[in-house]
């Protein structure tokens, strides 16, 4: 993968949850994100492309949550404390 830098991990999530934000509301949804202790500030990532990734997968979520939330997780993968996971 050609990393094209490192992106703010906070600003990654906020900027999704705020996209999809809207269409949460209109299901009734509750939409959120949150870090687990260790998670690092940046990460080294195509920004571009993890958003792309994560905002497919929020859009299912939601698409196929008939009620309830959706929360995105983000924290250190437990083997490598140099990765970040995103559940």
């Amino acid at each position: 993968m050609d990393l094209k830098g490192t992106s703010a991990v906070a600003d990654l999530c906020d900027t999704l949850v705020a996209r999809f934000a809207a269409q949460a509301a209109d299901k009734g949804l509750a939409l959120s994100w949150s870090g687990a202790p260790g998670l690092p500030r940046e990460i080294a990532v195509d920004a571009a492309l993890l958003r792309q990734v994560l905002g497919h997968l929020l859009a299912n979520a939601l698409k196929f949550t008939p009620h309830g939330s959706v929360q995105l997780l983000c924290g250190p993968a437990p083997d490598d404390a140099d990765q970040v996971e995103l559940v």
